[in-house]
């Protein structure tokens, strides 16, 4: 399965590669989205062959994949992390005679990984929460900022590399090719971005709240994911306020993410990727899971993270708002600090230690 590539001095795997993930306006794109990220950086540097698996995935997201080179295929199930996944899976991956399986989703516990005892490929399970009771895995990957407070002692396999930590963070080709980011001393251009679906509509919620503040001289961009829900609500946004511009869909985030002088997103995977820009924000965790934006402000200080956009206060938001865009000094820490956290080199790091596992 090796390929000496003399001009390049390495070893080249050129091996089928399944991913097994889900996505839709519920559970978001998240997840897509960040196994993306590894699977175009194996195929770029290591001529990989890539197959997600999937019960679901928008039609914008299977048009992206097949955009990206990649295959996609649809497995009929009732339900998603089940022992019928775990045996339709593994039949997959036999019958295409596949090298890795990579499984990244809260869906995929024990019944699903107790189906890959004693299998001829290698698995790659990307995690956050530690919820499964055990793991069957070559390498385990979690980026989450919360690891510290995750133990997976006695819930893995012996010979189970864990890859812990921001220095494992996974980003796509198109923000690790992108220009660099400067901090404008002058904050007049706000990007409101929550998501692919943002089950909760805090974008609504912060509009509002911008609308209620009243402010001059604000260029306002509102980055719609193609499985938001609400979108229809949000245009009449664009119709009232000539310097709201509503985006659907937009395949350059990472321009987006540069044309910012200050961005307000959920806690998510977007605000590892604002991060390794160094764009400044001001983040709201809108579902229960996600545990890291709390620990990127409090002990890194790269976002402002005011909590649960269920418990949305007016008058926080507009103190913290008004004070950042008036201070340049805070703004351009908050930019180091995001830069120093994700340096960008995660996919690297994760490739290496597949390497070391052949």
């Amino acid at each position: 399965m090796y390929m000496w590539n003399k001009k390049e001095g390495d070893y080249l795997l050129q091996e089928k590669i399944v991913i097994r993930v889900d996505g839709n306006s519920k559970v978001g794109i998240g997840h897509v989205m960040r196994c993306l990220a590894i699977a175009e950086h194996w195929k770029l540097y290591y001529s990989a062959e890539v197959v997600f698996l999937t019960k679901e995935l928008p039609v914008y997201i299977l048009d992206l994949l097949e955009e990206k080179g990649f295959y996609a295929h649809i497995l009929s199930l009732d339900k998603v992390g089940s022992e019928t996944d775990g045996e339709l899976t593994r039949e997959f991956m036999e019958a295409t005679n596949s090298d890795w399986l990579i499984v990244d989703g809260y869906e995929f516990k024990s019944f699903f990984y107790s189906t890959f005892v004693k299998v001829k490929f290698k698995i790659m399970i990307v995690d956050d929460l530690g919820i499964s009771n055990f793991y069957i895995a070559d390498l385990l990957v979690n980026k989450s900022l919360n690891y510290k407070n995750i133990d997976y002692r006695g819930r893995t396999t012996e010979n189970t590399k864990l890859l812990l930590g921001p220095d494992y963070t996974p980003l796509r080709q198109e923000f690790i090719q992108s220009k660099a980011y400067r901090v404008n001393p002058h904050a007049r251009k706000i990007l409101i971005t929550f998501g692919g679906s943002d089950p909760v509509d805090a974008t609504s919620i912060i509009l509002n709240a911008l609308t209620l503040m009243n402010l001059s001289n604000l260029s306002v961009k509102v980055l719609v994911g193609p499985s938001n829900l609400k979108s229809f609500s949000l245009d009449e946004f664009s119709r009232a306020f000539n310097d709201v511009e509503i985006v659907y869909g937009s395949s350059e985030i990472s321009e987006m993410y540069i044309w910012a002088d200050l961005i307000i997103t959920a806690g998510g995977t977007s605000l590892t990727e604002i991060c390794y820009f160094g764009v400044p924000s001001i983040s709201y965790n809108i579902v229960d899971n996600q545990k890291s934006a709390i620990i990127i402000d409090k002990v890194y200080g790269a976002t402002n993270f005011l909590g649960n956009i269920s418990e949305f206060s007016f008058d926080i938001f507009q103190d913290t708002f008004i004070e950042l865009i008036n201070s340049f000094s805070k703004r351009k820490l908050m930019s180091k600090n995001g830069k120093d956290l994700i340096d960008g080199k995660g996919n690297e790091r994760i490739l290496e230690k597949v390497k070391e596992i052949h």
